[in-house]
């Protein structure tokens, strides 16, 4: 009986539990999402390795930037400043130490075949053949190409013409000048012994500005040619002999300032921003440069001029994408975005002061009221037969070393301008050949 009873309390008591843990509240359960909820898009960081750093550029980055991250929510931009002269050290140095800091870069022509050298630049073929529309958009000056291979997108194009004080001009009752020799007569008029004061300066210390906006504009201009059709080097001729006897004869009548052979670039710009200086030759971003220096100050392009031939010379600056990126992706998206209409124009007016290779920004140029922008189609157009783009070749760092060196010493009379030549030419010759 005893065990019945017993047998009959534990059944009890466990129909007791299984009742008493049905009752319980249920563990609370986590709230589900909403239907039209989204979970916040994971943030994307790239880099913008960028040379146009001036604090007056700073503001209009910063509206350009913002402008992008809001149609691009989940990529975030950040700018990382470097002088242009150090770009191409502080690139190589990140590429041999496996940096993959920077997804955006800004590209010279000189620095491209180092560059690829090291597995640096990303192959951008591919990325334009998947969007024909957006390669299409650009203006055929746009790609910039080494070995046939897009390594960069020009973000700025420009030629190397004269740049005049149209107030100072006005001042000595002088016309901007149409000729070689009217630029001599120029400089003539604006000397002043007595106040240290010269027409014309141009940036002698830096190598690949020498070589584009001396020697090459003027061989260019008397119908010289940089390299034959086999690609070997064609700058050692009459033409290239007379383009450095030319500049040697003006430098020895005191035409411009023995201070070229060091100032450096803005201290030459600081000159010309007080009213010290009339001419300098250069691409249509110094206008816009000297603006920010000197609001006030009126800067003109010379009207397009010819010697024996009409040929300028001229050169594309560009972005590129770091082959070691981890976010190309979004790399490319900012890329394309600062080539779009608007942020083109902007770029052009406001910030580069030279036309962004678009086909619409390039076919707005001839209605624009800037002294300086409206020159450039018929600068192009003029004769682009004997127009010399500035060269992406390897080293290119040593060739126009080459012909800094050359010009100093017959400025100095260290050399004489035969020599010179003829040295230059071989360094050139030299390179080309280690590079086939």
């Amino acid at each position: 009986m005893r065990k019945v009873f017993l047998y009959r309390f534990l059944v009890a008591l466990l129909v007791l539990t299984v009742l008493a843990s049905g009752c319980a509240p249920a563990p609370a359960q986590a709230p589900a999402a909403s239907d039209g909820a989204e979970a916040a898009p994971e943030i994307v960081e790239i880099t913008f390795l960028h040379v146009w750093g001036e604090e007056w550029q700073a503001p209009i980055w910063a509206d350009i930037i913002a402008e992008f991250e809001a149609a691009n929510p989940n990529i975030k931009v950040n700018l990382s400043h470097v002088p242009y002269t150090e770009s191409g050290a502080k690139m190589r140095a990140a590429a041999l130490a496996n940096d993959a800091s920077f997804d955006v870069l800004p590209m010279g022509p000189e620095f491209i075949a180092s560059l690829v050298d090291v597995g640096y630049l990303e192959d951008l073929n591919p990325w334009l053949e998947a969007e024909p529309d957006f390669a299409d958009s650009l203006a055929p000056e746009a790609s910039m190409k080494f070995q046939d291979v897009t390594r960069a997108l020009g973000i700025y194009i420009f030629p190397f013409h004269l740049l005049y004080n149209v107030d100072l001009f006005a001042e000595k009752g002088l016309e901007p000048p149409t000729s070689w020799d009217e630029f001599r007569v120029a400089a003539e008029a604006l000397r002043d012994e007595e106040q240290g004061i010269y027409g014309y300066m141009a940036t002698m210390s830096f190598a690949e500005v020498l070589t584009t906006r001396m020697f090459l504009y003027r061989l260019a201009q008397l119908g010289g040619r940089l390299f034959d059709e086999e690609g070997n080097v064609a700058f050692d001729s009459p033409e290239g002999l007379e383009t450095i006897r030319w500049w040697k004869e003006f430098w020895d009548d005191d035409l411009i300032s023995p201070d070229s052979l060091t100032m450096p670039w803005p201290g030459i710009m600081e000159l010309m921003a007080a009213g010290r200086l009339g001419m300098f030759t250069d691409g249509p971003f110094t206008a816009t440069y000297l603006k920010g220096l000197n609001p006030d100050i009126n800067i003109a392009y010379a009207p397009p001029w010819r010697d024996e031939t009409g040929g300028i010379v001229w050169n594309v600056t560009g972005i590129a994408m770091s082959a070691m990126s981890e976010n190309k992706d979004e790399a490319w998206e900012f890329m394309k975005f600062l080539y779009s209409d608007e942020i083109a124009q902007r770029l052009t007016d406001e910030i580069m002061g030279a036309p962004v290779p678009t086909k619409a920004v390039m076919a707005s140029l001839r209605e624009s009221d800037n002294p300086v922008m409206r020159e450039v189609p018929d600068l192009f157009a003029q004769d682009p037969d004997y127009n010399i783009q500035q060269p992406v070749l390897p080293n290119m760092e040593k060739l126009v070393d080459a012909v800094l060196v050359a010009f100093h010493e017959v400025m100095l009379d260290e050399n004489d301008p035969e020599s010179a030549l003829k040295e230059m030419a071989e360094i050139w010759q030299e390179e080309i050949d280690a590079a086939r």
